[in-house]
């Protein structure tokens, strides 16, 4: 995970790699994720936030049978009172 604040912009950038694993006999492949955020301060109360996960949009599995989400974005507004 690398983090940089410039000015009154926050952003992370997060790189997950996970070797292949075994889930109940199974064997798993492994994966790369990549996940981006940002979020810029208004004022000492408030931020807006941007993140998206899974940028690739990559199909994984951590545990055999379930399936993982494919890219995630969101974007929040966070006020302090």
């Amino acid at each position: 995970t690398i983090n940089k604040q410039h000015g009154k912009f926050n952003s992370r950038v997060q790189l997950i790699k996970k070797s292949s694993s075994i889930d109940g006999g199974n064997k798993l492949g492994g994966y790369t994720l990549l996940n981006l955020a940002t979020n810029y301060g208004i004022n000492d109360n408030a931020k807006v936030s941007l993140n998206i996960k899974n940028v690739a949009d990559k199909d994984y599995t951590i545990v055999n049978g379930y399936n993982q989400l494919g890219r995630t974005v969101s974007l929040g507004i966070t006020y302090k009172f």
